[in-house]
């Protein structure tokens, strides 16, 4: 007696029917019986021999058998009845009273089918079919849902090589997924697990350099960004990672996967197809963010990052003179990227100060030449510019001082040993030449010349130049009393081609037999 391998199409299932070990198709069913109703072909009577158990082989026999038409009942867990008729001749042994029992009952396949990756915006019903047969269900997978549990039923028993079951997905972004050899028992269930649908791949490459542009919205950190080596404008940039979120675009949350950037190089694979957002993240560099679309079996090229500086940074220094300022002094302090400018502010020397101290806050950031900083003023000569000062990531530079040393001649003072000294009587005249800052100025020549009558000059010297504190100074007499204004200083400094310069003309006069100042 063997096992048809059919499942019997009646609807047997009312009760559970387990089983040690289900036959294949031809094994014995060595649990079987084998009943006989004597003259009996329908086997519809009460009347019946003694059940005989068939062996390991699947095989009966039964002696003593009167002559006649019999009905032989073969019945097995598991399996559907069956009854023959057998015709029992004298002295023949009858050997075709042969059984092959159908399985009582199908089972049923039951499992799990997910997707390893989901897009929102996309909707995926999964087709989950049994190999060459027409058993199949279908399994919806909206929005973000990424796994659904499905159930076949009325499955035909298998118990000799099982099926394949194939889960196959109604989009092109994904794969088929497959569980082979799954015995189906019967009255059973077979759970096949979660079958995974994998959503094809692509990659993406590209580079990461620094603008050399301070972001808009970056001013002076209140924190300091330490960065190991800022780059500069058009440079790789190490210190930096490159985050993909899938499916989005607006790059928020942590991410899904993070790579880091290799002198100024990213590259990241095994990327779901589909459109991502990419964010880049660099120490004191200004986050960025781009759309890409994945494409399966492709590398995106070009997925480049150029990089502004998270902020500004701030510079610091100060100005200084020779000597305490007479009065408050003005002066413009100057910041310059090339011969762009980039700040300016006037500061002010108070008065009998020497220096003041200045900062620029906000600038951007510039670690290729450097800025160049300057002081302008009339009142000296154009001092040493501050060149290659460098302003980096929330730093503040400080110390850049500039120093003003060569004071310009804009004023002069004159005063009389004597305003009361009479006709025929020497007076000393001492005049000092300053700037508008009241710094005195050296080396500067003071012409007298004059106007009036007779008017003679101590060794006939009437041009004197100032020493360092500025002061140069005349001996003069007359015997005429004055009637006009009679001698005029005029202050004048050598240029480089030794050319005297004017910067001002003082009027004193002999009046009343006294000097008048």
């Amino acid at each position: 007696m063997t096992a048809s391998g059919d499942t019997s199409e009646a609807d047997t299932s009312t009760n559970a029917i387990t089983t040690m070990q289900t036959p294949g198709t031809a094994d014995p069913v060595v649990d079987a019986t084998v009943t006989v109703y004597p003259f009996d072909p329908d086997a519809s009577g009460d009347e019946t021999l003694e059940p005989i158990k068939v062996d390991a082989n699947g095989e009966y026999s039964i002696t003593d058998l009167p002559v006649g038409t019999h009905g032989f009942v073969a019945e097995a867990d598991g399996f559907v009845s069956d009854t023959q008729q057998v015709t029992i001749e004298q002295g023949v042994t009858t050997d075709d009273a042969d059984f092959d029992l159908e399985y009582a009952d199908g089972g049923t396949v039951s499992g799990t089918v997910s997707l390893d990756e989901v897009d929102p915006a996309e909707d995926v019903t999964v087709t989950v079919a049994l190999e060459e047969t027409d058993d199949e269900t279908t399994v919806p997978l909206e929005a973000d849902t990424d796994s659904a549990a499905f159930t076949i039923d009325d499955v035909d028993v298998d118990v000799d090589d099982g099926y394949t079951v194939i889960a196959s997905p109604d989009s092109e972004n994904y794969g088929d997924a497959l569980e082979d050899t799954v015995m189906v028992d019967v009255g059973e269930t077979a759970d096949v697990g979660n079958l995974v649908l994998e959503r094809d791949t692509g990659g993406a490459e590209g580079t990461v350099t620094a603008s050399g542009d301070t972001a808009s919205s970056g001013g002076t950190s209140t924190d300091s960004i330490s960065t190991m080596s800022t780059p500069i404008a058009g440079e790789n940039v190490d210190d930096a990672t490159v985050t993909v979120h899938y499916f989005d675009t607006d790059a928020s949350g942590d991410g899904d996967v993070t790579v880091d950037v290799t002198d100024g190089s990213f590259s990241v694979d095994q990327l779901p197809v589909g459109t991502h957002g990419f964010a880049v993240d660099g120490s004191g560099l200004e986050s960025d963010t781009r759309t890409e679309t994945i494409k399966d079996g492709t590398t995106k090229e070009n997925v480049d990052f150029d990089l502004d500086y998270a902020a500004g940074g701030a510079l610091s220094g100060s100005v200084s003179i020779p000597e305490p300022a007479d009065g408050d002094f003005p002066v413009d302090v100057t910041v310059r990227d090339g011969e762009q400018e980039v700040a300016s502010e006037e500061v002010t020397i108070a008065d009998g100060d020497s220096s003041v101290t200045y900062t620029f806050e906000n600038v951007d950031v510039n670690v290729d030449n450097g800025y160049t900083v300057s002081v302008t003023t009339d009142a000296f000569e154009s001092a040493p510019e501050q060149e290659s000062v460098i302003v980096d990531v929330g730093d503040e530079t400080t110390g850049v001082d500039i120093d003003l040393t060569d004071p310009v001649a804009q004023q002069v003072d004159i005063d009389a040993s004597d305003t009361t000294t009479t006709v025929g009587e020497w007076v000393e005249f001492t005049a000092t030449v300053t700037n508008n800052a009241g710094t005195p100025v050296e080396g500067v020549t003071v012409e007298a010349t004059d106007d009036g009558e007779d008017v003679d000059y101590r060794n006939g010297d009437s041009s004197q130049t100032t020493n360092e504190d500025g002061e140069a100074s005349f001996e003069a007499t007359t015997e005429t009393e004055q009637q006009v204004d009679s001698i005029q200083f005029t202050f004048t400094e050598q240029d480089n081609q030794n050319e005297g310069i004017e910067y001002g003309v003082h009027i004193f006069s002999f009046c009343s037999n006294t000097f008048g100042v």
